[in-house]
């Protein structure tokens, strides 16, 4: 699925598109978290950022990219359930054709959220039609949501 909707945003240039899937695992109470990105776009992205060709493929690079892409990650995507910030942990990334995966593992949650605001900005400052297509689910609660450099931050009310 996720490979069709980039082959469609490839193909119809210039829209910027990341999938985020956010996604609750009871057992462990953590949200495990990938994101996809076309890889030229976020490749410039990073590079205007950094003010330097940034080639996250490049292995004798692959220590400062993982700081660049998690120290951007980390700017760019907040998620808060009760007024609490959840924070994630970098676990990597992954680069296959012109998709690079990001995988991120947040904090134990150990409270029913009722409240969750979500903000994803990613790539906006690099493209004023980027879109940000997020997969949220905790539990039975599923949310597809599109967010965009217009509206990059969006309320939920679990009830």
């Amino acid at each position: 699925m996720l490979h069709l909707l980039f082959l469609w945003s490839i193909l119809v240039h210039p829209h910027h598109v990341t999938v985020t899937e956010m996604i609750f695992d009871q057992d462990e109470a953590i949200f495990e978290t990938s994101i996809t990105f076309i890889g030229h776009d976020l490749e410039k992205a990073l590079s205007n950022i950094h003010h330097r060709t940034i080639k996250l493929s490049s292995p004798q690079d692959s220590i400062v990219n993982d700081s660049i892409l998690k120290e951007y990650i980390e700017r760019n995507l907040h998620l808060s359930l009760n007024t609490n910030n959840i924070e994630f942990d970098f676990l990597g990334f992954e680069q296959e054709k012109d998709e690079i995966t990001v995988f991120l593992q947040s904090e134990t949650v150990d409270f029913m959220p009722v409240d969750i605001i979500l903000e994803n900005t990613l790539l906006c400052e690099s493209f004023a039609e980027q879109q940000n297509i997020v997969h949220f689910s905790y539990g039975k609660f599923n949310k597809n949501l599109k967010l965009s450099p217009i509206k990059s931050k969006i309320v939920l009310k679990m009830e």
